[in-house]
């Protein structure tokens, strides 16, 4: 496939391609036949209940605990089979929905963790981190383990920028938060697409996605059921209570 065909729908050419992808734990088949793409400076979301497949869709990308066969390819590269520190080191960053922050380190330790040699002439630093996160800065010397569940997630967003990825996957980043965190960390992803960074998102919560998301993917047992921006979705309100309602 020609990286240079614009399969965004935004007029750019894409930055991650994901063609029939399927993935499987062992015997179990989780996802069929997905396809996707990202350009630079947008954020597809991926929608649908626990279960539908979402997590192991950013777990296949970044190379994590699935068997998988399809394209996945990333600024023209395949990538897809590739070990996760060598598709991190390609451009992708890999938010997961449990945050794996160290516990027992700073804020500022934790970022030190993450920082990687600039890619593209830029590196992020920690300046950049505070403008976009400025709680982090007031507790820059607070051990990881003794913060909130917002004060973690945006560490945990924070800690993957600093290895400078073009590519950016979060997943169920809402879980849990209240809605003054989830307003600053869609402000943030926001932030992210200005700067370039393509994000691939993982959500539940339609409400939270509808201010950065460019276009939806809803997924339901590991297939695409429907693919599209926001105002294609809202046209036809049966699919969110047929695929997203509880």
């Amino acid at each position: 496939m020609n990286s240079s065909i614009d399969l965004t729908g935004i007029g750019k050419p894409a930055l991650l391609e994901v063609s029939d992808l399927e993935a499987r734990y062992g015997h179990a088949r989780v996802l069929t036949s997905i396809t996707f793409s990202v350009a630079p400076g947008e954020a597809v979301v991926l929608l649908g209940r626990n279960g539908a497949g979402k997590s192991t869709a950013l777990k296949a990308i970044m190379g994590l605990e699935v068997e998988l066969q399809g394209r996945i390819l990333l600024d023209g590269r395949q990538v897809g089979g590739l070990a996760t520190h060598h598709i991190a080191r390609a451009g992708a960053g890999y938010v997961p929905e449990d945050r794996r922050i160290f516990a027992g380190l700073s804020v500022a330790e934790n970022l030190a963790v993450g920082r990687q040699p600039a890619r593209d002439g830029h590196a992020w630093s920690e300046a950049e981190i505070w403008t976009l996160f400025p709680p982090l800065q007031a507790i820059a010397d607070r051990r990881a383990g003794h913060l909130s569940g917002g004060e973690q997630q945006m560490l945990a967003i924070a800690r993957t920028l600093m290895g400078n990825p073009r590519l950016l996957l979060l997943d169920e980043p809402s879980e849990g938060l209240a809605p003054v965190i989830l307003a600053r960390i869609a402000e943030a992803v926001a932030t992210l697409k200005a700067r370039g960074i393509g994000l691939v998102v993982s959500e539940q919560n339609l409400g939270f996605v509808r201010t950065f998301a460019d276009r939806v993917l809803i997924l339901e047992t590991g297939t695409v059921r429907f693919a599209g921006t926001l105002a294609e979705l809202d046209a036809d309100p049966s699919l969110v209570t047929r695929f997203l309602s509880v």
